[in-house]
């Protein structure tokens, strides 16, 4: 896709998503072409690709704000991993694996001196 999402947290309720496209040393002008192409197709304003990703971290931020739960939970196959060398394998697409551990690398990042 030769695209890269940035969010980068501005404060605690504010964040900011930049994608940029990139040209990839010694592809072929058509490989990069449609690339681009893709990545116009999906980050347009018009699209619902991109604006879904928007509207669903809005929503969950709303979720996090409101006097619900305190909890986020990521209990979705939990226990079904299984981890080699470091890596987390899931045998579900729909595994939460992958937030599970982001929240570890988090509380290993602010646990550091």
């Amino acid at each position: 896709m030769q695209q890269l999402r940035c969010l980068r947290p501005i404060s605690a309720d504010k964040t900011l998503s930049e994608i940029w496209h990139f040209r990839l040393k010694g592809v072929p002008e058509a490989i990069y072409r449609r690339s681009l192409w893709y990545y116009n197709l999906v980050n347009s304003p018009a699209t619902m690709i991109n604006a879904d990703d928007l509207e669903n971290w809005t929503k969950a931020q709303w979720g996090l704000a409101s006097n619900g739960g305190d909890w986020v939970s990521f209990h979705r196959n939990y226990g079904d991993d299984r981890e080699e060398g470091g890596i987390i394998y899931s045998n579900h697409g729909t595994s939460e694996a992958v937030m599970r551990n982001q929240f570890r690398a988090w509380l290993t990042y602010m646990q550091a001196e």
